[in-house]
This record gives C-alpha cells, sequence and structure tokens, in this order.
C-alpha cells in the first residue's frame, strides 16, 4: 500500500454561548471487501475541530478533511475518487488544448504566406504610385512621372517628367485631389495653391506612369503636388463610371494600357497616410535596378549661347527645349520620355556658351529603338507654335523677357526665327555623338548611322566665335566690384582675362599655375591664411567650360573663402595672393613640379573608376568637339608634354595691373546702389584704391611663402611582386 496522503479539515470556533464543543460522533462507513473508511478529530488551541477522513484501499489510501462552520461531514468515497481522476486527467486536457491552439496557428500563417506569395505575383497588374506635378509662374510642366512609394525623396532634373537616374520617377511634397469634371474624359487636379490641373492623358508601365497635364492658375504660384494611387491595368475608364465616389485619372484612348485609380472609399488623407510606406522587398528592388547597367547616348551640337542672334538672346536655350518636343516620325509630344520612363531611364540637356548637349539612358534591351527616336529630334523636329509658349515658361527667368517681350515689342515672329536657328546650326557636320551600351559594337554602329543619317547637312562651315570683338572693356575689368549675394558667404575674386586656351590642353599651364596656388600644404597661401584665422578655403582654376573657358577668352579664378577676421582684413588677404604669384615670376617654371603633376594625373586616369553611362557619354561627345581623335579619352585629363614657355607667358600675365577683384558679402546691402539688369543683384564699381597698388608694386616675397617640396610618396611603380620565398622546414 501506498502512504497516506494527509490533508485536515477544519471547522469554526463555537459561539460565546457554547464555548465548548460537545463530542460529536462520527458516522463510521460499513465495512466493504474492497474498501473501508475510517475517520477522527482533533480540536486546536483556538477550538477548531478538525474532522479527517481515511479512505482505504488495496491499491491506495486517500485522506481528505473537511472544515465546516457548524458541523463536520465525511466525505464519501466516490467524491475521493472524482477528485483523484480531476488531477489525473486534467493536465492532459491542457497538453491537447495547447496542441490544437498551436495547429490553428501554424494553419492561419500558412493560409497568409500563400496569400502574400498570391499578391506578389500581381504586382506587375497591381502597383502603388505617388503621383507629383509641379508648376510655377502659369507653367505646368506637361508631363508627371508616378513614382513607387519606397521613394521618399527622388530629385527633380530640367523637367519634372524626366526622372533621376537611380529613381523611376519624381514625387512632390503636397496632396492633390483628383476628381472626375464634367462627365467628359479629361479630369481636374486640384489644390489650394492652384486653380486647375488637367491631365490630356495616362501611360503607364509596371514601373511608372506617365501623365501629361496643362494648367491655368493665378501668377506668382510655385506649388508641389502628391498623392498616393493605385494602378490596376486590367480597369478601363469606363469601369469607373459608376464609382462616382473614387477619385481616378484616366485615358482617351481605349487600347491604353490602363489607368490611375484610387479605389472607392479610400480618401486624401487615408492615401497620404501610407505614402511613406516602404517593405523591405521594395528597396530590393530598386537596389536591383539600380545596379543594371544602361545605355546611353549623348548629341554635341557646336552652337550656343554664342550663336544666339542680337535682337533674340536665348533662342538657343529655347531650341534645346523645344527639340523634344516631337518629330514627324514620332510626333508626341512626350512619347520619348514615357518610352524611357517605362523602361528605366530618362533625358536631359543644357546649353552652355559655344554648344548644346542632349542625352538620354534606357535599359539596354531597348536601346536601339531609343536611339532612333532619340535621332530624329533632330533629323525633323515639329517645332509647333502650340508648344511654345509653355517651353518659354520653362527656360530660366534670365532669358525670359528676351523671348517674349523684346520679340514683341519688334513685331518678330518667334517660331520662324527658331527653324531658321535650327537650319543653321543643327547640322550634322556640327555634331558629336557617343553611345554606349552592351550590345556588339557593330550592331552600335550600324543604328548609329542608320538613326543619324537622316541629319540634314546645310553645307556652311561651322562657326568660328575666335574673331569676337574682346568680352571685357579694360578700363571697366581692372575695377573693385562690390556684390551682395544671395547666400550668406564672404568670400573675395580675384580675375585675369588670358586668350583661348583650346590648343594647349596637352600642356596645361593654367593648371600647372592653379595646382600651385592652389595648394594647402606648408608654404601655400591657404595654409598662411588659416594660420592667421583669415580664410578657410581657395579655390583656383576654372570649370574648362561655358562663361570661363571658350574660344573668346579664358579667366584664371581665384576665389577665397574669407572668415569674419579676414572680412576686415581684405589687403592681407590680396596680398598673400599676389606675393605667391609674384614669386612664380621669379623663380620661372618648374620641372620637378610639373613631373610630380603628370605622374599623380596619369596615376588618377589609370587607376579612375567606371563612371555611369550618361555623364561618361556626354563628356566623351564634348571632347571630340575639340581634341583631336587620339586624345578623345585622355585630352581631358593628362599632361602631355611640358612647356616652360608657355607657363612663363600666362605667369607673365597675371599680375596687379590687370587683376579684376569682385568683393562678395552680404553686409555691403547698404554700399551697393547699383542693380544688374538681368537678375537686379545688387552691386558697386570703384576704382581699387591706391594703398593697395602701391603695396602691390615689385613687393618681397615673404619667407612664409615657397613651393612645395618634392613629394616621396608618388606611386610610379605598380608591379606585383612576388611573395619571399618560404624558409626550409627544419625537422628535428
Amino acid at each position: 500500500m501506498h502512504p497516506p496522503v494527509m490533508a485536515t479539515e477544519t471547522a469554526p470556533s463555537a459561539t460565546t454561548k457554547n464555548p465548548l464543543l460537545q463530542p460529536l460522533k462520527t458516522k463510521t462507513p460499513p465495512p466493504t471487501k474492497t474498501a473501508s473508511i475510517s475517520s477522527h478529530q482533533t480540536r486546536d488551541e483556538h477550538g477548531v475541530i478538525t474532522t479527517t477522513n481515511v479512505l482505504l484501499h488495496p491499491s491506495f489510501t486517500l485522506t481528505t478533511s473537511d472544515r465546516k462552520d457548524n458541523e463536520i461531514r465525511a466525505n464519501p468515497a466516490g467524491s475521493s475518487i472524482v477528485q483523484l481522476l480531476t488531477y489525473i486527467v486534467g493536465p492532459v486536457v491542457a497538453l491537447i488544448a495547447i496542441s490544437i491552439v498551436i495547429v490553428l496557428l501554424t494553419c492561419v500563417c500558412c493560409l497568409r504566406y500563400k496569400k502574400n506569395k498570391l499578391r506578389g505575383r500581381r504586382q506587375s497588374n497591381s502597383r502603388s504610385y505617388s503621383v507629383g506635378a509641379s508648376w510655377k509662374e502659369d507653367h505646368i510642366y506637361d508631363t508627371v512621372i508616378l513614382a513607387k512609394p519606397s521613394m521618399r525623396s527622388p530629385p527633380t532634373s530640367r523637367y519634372v517628367s524626366q526622372p533621376s537616374q537611380s529613381n523611376n520617377g519624381v514625387a512632390a511634397e503636397y496632396e492633390i485631389p483628383v476628381t472626375r469634371h464634367g462627365g467628359k474624359s479629361d479630369w481636374i487636379m486640384e489644390s489650394w495653391h492652384c486653380s486647375s490641373l488637367r491631365v490630356r492623358e495616362v501611360k503607364m508601365s509596371p514601373s511608372a506612369v506617365t501623365v501629361s497635364v496643362s494648367a491655368e492658375h493665378r501668377r506668382n504660384t510655385v506649388a508641389r503636388g502628391i498623392k498616393r494611387v493605385r494602378s490596376d491595368t486590367g480597369r478601363t475608364e469606363e469601369d469607373d463610371d459608376e464609382e462616382e465616389s473614387s477619385y481616378s485619372c484616366g485615358s482617351d484612348d481605349p487600347e491604353a494600357e490602363g489607368g490611375v485609380e484610387r479605389g472607392p472609399g479610400e480618401t486624401a488623407e487615408s492615401c497620404d497616410d501610407d505614402s511613406d510606406l516602404s517593405t523591405g522587398t521594395d528597396s530590393e528592388e530598386e537596389g536591383e535596378e539600380d545596379s543594371i547597367i544602361k545605355a546611353a547616348c549623348s548629341v554635341c551640337i557646336n552652337g550656343g549661347s554664342l550663336s544666339d542672334p542680337p535682337d533674340i538672346p536665348g533662342l538657343a536655350h529655347l531650341l534645346e527645349h523645344m527639340v523634344f518636343m516631337g518629330s514627324r516620325e514620332y510626333p508626341g509630344e512626350n512619347t520619348f520620355d514615357s518610352f524611357l520612363s517605362k523602361h528605366g531611364g530618362h533625358s536631359n540637356a543644357s546649353t552652355d556658351y559655344e554648344k548644346t548637349v542632349f542625352y538620354f539612358t534606357v535599359h539596354p534591351e531597348f536601346f536601339k529603338k531609343a536611339l532612333d527616336m532619340f535621332a530624329h529630334f533632330f533629323a525633323s523636329p515639329l517645332l509647333l507654335e502650340s508648344s511654345l509658349e509653355r517651353e518659354i515658361e520653362a527656360v530660366d527667368s534670365g532669358t525670359k523677357k528676351s523671348l517674349t517681350e523684346l520679340p514683341n515689342e519688334k513685331g518678330l515672329r518667334l517660331v520662324d526665327h527658331l527653324k531658321e536657328f535650327y537650319g543653321r546650326h543643327y547640322s550634322s557636320h556640327y555634331m558629336t555623338v557617343a553611345v554606349m551600351s552592351t550590345d556588339p559594337l557593330d550592331d552600335m554602329e550600324e543604328w548609329t548611322r542608320d538613326s543619324f543619317s537622316a541629319v540634314p547637312h546645310n553645307k556652311t562651315p561651322p562657326p568660328n566665335f575666335g574673331n569676337f570683338a574682346p568680352a571685357f572693356n579694360p578700363e571697366e575689368f581692372h575695377r573693385l566690384y562690390r556684390v551682395v549675394p544671395v547666400a550668406d558667404v564672404n568670400e573675395i575674386q580675384l580675375l585675369w582675362r588670358l586668350p583661348c586656351l583650346f590648343d594647349k590642353y596637352r600642356a596645361k599651364p593654367m593648371e600647372y599655375i592653379s595646382w600651385l596656388l592652389g595648394h594647402e600644404g606648408e608654404g601655400s597661401v591657404l595654409h598662411h591664411l588659416k594660420k592667421k584665422n583669415l580664410a578657410t578655403e581657395i579655390l583656383v582654376g576654372n570649370g574648362q567650360e561655358g562663361f570661363e573657358y571658350n574660344s573668346c577668352f579664358s579667366l584664371f579664378n581665384c576665389t577665397i573663402v574669407l572668415t569674419d577676421k579676414g572680412h576686415n582684413r581684405i589687403e592681407e588677404c590680396l596680398q598673400c595672393v599676389l606675393h605667391y604669384l609674384h614669386m612664380l615670376r621669379k623663380l620661372g617654371p618648374q620641372e620637378r613640379i610639373f613631373r610630380e603633376i603628370q605622374t599623380v594625373e596619369l596615376n588618377n586616369f589609370t587607376f579612375k573608376e567606371e563612371e555611369d553611362p550618361d555623364p561618361y557619354t556626354e563628356e566623351l561627345c564634348e571632347a571630340m568637339q575639340y581634341y583631336s581623335k587620339e586624345d578623345y579619352l585622355t585630352g581631358k585629363y593628362l599632361f602631355f608634354e611640358y612647356d616652360p614657355k608657355l607657363i612663363t607667358e600666362l605667369t607673365e600675365s597675371l599680375t596687379p595691373d590687370s587683376v579684376n577683384v569682385m568683393w562678395s558679402s552680404q553686409l555691403f546691402r547698404d554700399e551697393c546702389p547699383l542693380k544688374e539688369e538681368w537678375f537686379g543683384t545688387p552691386y558697386s564699381s570703384e576704382d581699387l584704391p591706391a594703398s593697395w597698388k602701391d603695396a602691390w608694386q615689385d613687393p618681397e616675397v615673404p619667407d612664409y611663402l615657397h613651393l612645395p617640396p618634392p613629394n616621396p610618396f608618388i606611386a610610379t611603380d605598380f608591379t606585383i611582386k612576388q611573395p619571399p620565398p618560404e624558409p626550409d622546414k627544419v625537422t628535428y
């Protein structure tokens, strides 16, 4: 038999009237063959009586106790058996319940996984996008790209319609609700910033949605719009006729890929709350898109702002915008941009003083088609008058006045002058083309010849800008100009006018002088100015393009970013620069320094990182305008030959007698009564102080200025050395 299990049962103490309880009789169960019950009573010090019942059985012994207020009763044998079964069956039932819950949770997780997987398969037909629109001063850009919501703040380029290189679209900042207009197939996007924005056309792809828009709104309005929409390519405009509560954008073309729609019941606020949501899958997809090698093509035209007619400045820039507005073979204004955005590409253009550059990128699979569309912009642009006014609004404010007010005053028809300008300057022998793709070279050459063979040849010599009159009046140039900049900066700029250096690219004399004057080591100008807490930065040379570097002249620029202390001691800063230039004239060219620069630039070019296709082809087609064929790739970077005579000629030109000083600070607000004609920049003009000129004449070079010492850390040997042989193993 098992040892008895003891438990107690107590009864409360008697009342005050009956402090002592009489002995209670215990009912003894009748004897049986299989079990018996015995009981006994105990009384504690507080008068509480406890009765203990013991069930005796051949296989076990069970003891129970019961505590009652007024009586003590023995538990029957049946209740003890039930209690025993409860002790045994309870844990088993609990385990079974837990197992059932685990099985149900597993089933729910499996169902959710399958549902998400099926939803992922439908992403090509149903995606969420953010629609963006931007307008400024009565103008609305004619194309808007809708991008995936995970793209938080993609940059914008010249057009809102053109996405950046690493993103497939653009977005803006505020929400624009979209409502249906007049029961027609066009739509109105309304916000608190403008009166109306009409959506003319919607084109969609799995990666982007292109919306053609036009607007009528108040003047001087600057706004950007954003909203969250869902694109369902299986739906058409007619499907939404009965859904008056939904917001959507529809297409006039019944065969269009689809519309842009917001589901019924979704409000602008609820959509906006989701606009910043992004998942890990979206990030992975963007990473994969960014890693794809894209194809690119760039075209450089030998003609820019210097080719503008005297009575219509800004015409070259306007034509740059207009050629993208369709061709005879591809007449749609936004056909090209829509095609690129669907296939991971974008396009852009820029107008410089002597050149205009166009480029595009696209997935290599669609490069041939995009190249043909691109080439026909130069072969047969439409140049429609209906697009003219909108594109005038897109150019910068500096030329808007010359393209609207001046032609109207003189009675000129702008579209006629635009076509004349195109015929004169957009000729095949003025153009250079660079293409880059993963396709075979023979195929790319064939596609380029076939596509660009339609570009006309006007059989006239290319423009020559070298015979222009001098750009600067020496008396007006050699002065001190105080300027109030937009940014809060304090800087002093020294400028010298030099002759054109296009044909001197192999010797690079200006780069040699710039390297020395811009050196930051001990003995340099910046080292001394920093030590005196007069300046924080120095910029020397020029960007080899535009206003600073052209066929008419070259500008040598030295800009010093001043501290507040330097602003008050400007004469000392200028003397330091002019003393250093005087030292260079006195010491003459140094071949040792030239060879160091030559070696460093050669190493930089040899181990240059791979560039993206669009800036690389853009740089290459520009180089084809100026360098020899063998120097197309290297002419911009390498120092080919040492020419001490040329270096001496340029150094002798950098004298105090020919310098232009431009001092910029917002502290000059009350000292600049003059206004620049086109942008209204406040400035003042005065003769250089006589005390400055006297201090600059034949100065003695101070000891703290000297040439940089030889650099022993310039690498010249890049051969891979073999590891030394392992020593012979010694066996003990």
